[in-house]
């Protein structure tokens, strides 16, 4: 396939990387790393033999495929509501912008999107991406990793996704295959699609103190249902390591009591602006860091050189 770059700073802004794309170079695809509902990704190297990443998003006309047997049931014209008339899939343009705004070295890196014109004029949205070599977690069994390993992870998640907030965004799309620990033994988000901006998900009057304003469809999105992802997020990461269930129970229970004491202690009982939705988001992951630190203490105090790790929080 040929290259062809979207992003016009991406040569201003990453030239080093910038002299492996040459117009019209042409590319090898070499290996499947994933698939799921939105695309494929795919390792492949270029004539130089550096490697990357792309992920490939079905064209208009695949997606319209998909969806044909929906037809009978809907009225009207079924359209993928995701493309625009061009045939591009929006989202991942979405996906590119928020890597832009997130640039982190525990979030992969998104170097440019591509629009691959195919024969007859379909257009394939793609993202040319940083290839990340490691295991998602889901590939990792659980209690295979060292202790040190698993603190370190956890305290890069925290960090990772403090950043996020602070930059405007949150996701509660923490699952196993969009998480990954590289080769060198760091975390990295590899999948940007389920984030949003705050202001566009916190709404006034949607984020309350337990979820008693609202209805019981709408619980699960109070603060409270918030800090139960994260801690189900971190609990994910503890599970690779040497834990016996009890003490995965014992840790749950420690992030439920900072749960309790910001909920009853700091909130008011209304609903949340986005500020202050961030604001209480980011005291829970520094008290989650606390919890960690407090928790692995335990497992590590006979180690001769143990100190807490710091988060930048």
């Amino acid at each position: 396939m040929s290259i062809t770059l979207q992003n016009p700073a991406f040569r201003v802004l990453q030239p080093e990387l910038f002299a492996n794309f040459v117009s019209g170079q042409k590319w090898h695809s070499e290996t499947l790393l994933g698939q799921g509902a939105f695309g494929s990704v795919f390792l492949i190297r270029n004539t130089n033999g550096a490697l990357y990443a792309i992920k490939r998003f079905p064209t208009l006309a695949e997606e319209r495929e998909r969806i044909s047997p929906l037809q009978d049931t809907l009225v009207g014209d079924v359209h993928p509501f995701d493309y625009d008339q061009r045939g591009v899939y929006t989202p991942a343009l979405e996906e590119f912008t928020i890597a832009q705004d997130l640039r982190h070295p525990n979030i992969v890196r998104i170097y440019d999107y591509i629009l691959d014109t195919k024969e007859g004029g379909e257009v394939q949205t793609c993202l040319l991406m940083e290839f990340v070599d490691g295991r998602t977690l889901d590939e990792i069994p659980s209690q295979s990793l060292p202790l040190c390993l698993v603190y370190r992870n956890l305290i890069q998640f925290i960090d990772t996704y403090s950043h996020c907030l602070t930059k405007g965004y949150l996701t509660t799309d923490f699952c196993e295959d969009n998480v990954m620990i590289d080769t060198t033994g760091s975390l990295k988000f590899i999948d940007l699609y389920g984030f949003q901006k705050i202001e566009d998900v916190v709404l006034e009057g949607t984020y309350f103190l337990k979820g008693e304003n609202s209805s019981n469809e709408e619980k699960d999105e109070s603060l409270h249902g918030f800090f139960l992802e994260l801690t189900s997020s971190l609990e994910m990461l503890l599970r690779l390591g040497p834990f016996p269930p009890e003490k995965i129970d014992e840790f749950r229970s420690l992030c439920k009591r900072t749960d309790h004491f910001i909920m009853t202690e700091r909130i008011e009982n209304k609903a949340l602006t986005p500020q202050e939705f961030t604001e209480f988001a980011i005291e829970f992951l520094k008290e989650s860091e606390a919890v960690v630190n407090a928790f692995m203490r335990e497992f590590l105090t006979k180690e001769p050189e143990f100190f807490p790790i710091k988060s930048k929080l």
